[in-house]
């Protein structure tokens, strides 16, 4: 007796979801990296002895299927500035380790916009969060954290 034509459906459509999804390598995703130094205005900086407005690095992370969502977690990024561009870490007010996240308002340096993918459901919300100038340990020139909202 040859099974059912929808039998071998169900079949194929239970092999599809069962199937472990293929993992992306974890990292930064090239197409989606950018960084810039803008003015006041939004204007991109290129002139030697400019004095910058804000720095703006954004990337995305390598994503996984089904969920696109990265297939890793990261627990410290390090940006490093160009050649010739240099940043005043004594600009503002440091924040001490024992003080965060209460930092003090006047160690914010800027914000940060996180993505985040809900699994159910599949929303995306977008936060942002405060930057803080921390006390730099030994042998670091700066610190820079922010919290990740909560789960």
């Amino acid at each position: 007796m040859r099974p059912r034509r929808e039998a071998l459906l169900v079949a194929a459509l239970l092999l599809l979801i069962a199937a472990t999804p293929a993992h992306a390598t974890f990292g930064v995703t090239d197409a989606n990296f950018s960084a810039e130094v803008l003015d006041a205005s939004d204007q991109p900086v290129t002139q030697a002895g400019a004095h910058p407005y804000v720095g703006i690095t954004a990337f995305t992370f390598n994503t996984a299927s089904p969920f696109n969502t990265p297939d890793g977690n990261v627990k410290n990024i390090r940006v490093d500035l160009p050649p010739g561009l240099i940043s005043n870490p004594q600009a503002t007010v440091q924040c001490d380790d024992s003080e965060y996240p209460g930092c003090p308002p006047e160690s914010q340096l800027g914000t940060e916009e996180i993505t985040v993918v809900a699994l159910i459901g599949f929303v995306q919300t977008t936060f942002k969060v405060p930057i803080y100038n921390m006390k730099p340990g030994s042998g670091e020139v700066s610190d820079f954290a922010f919290a990740r909202p909560a789960k």
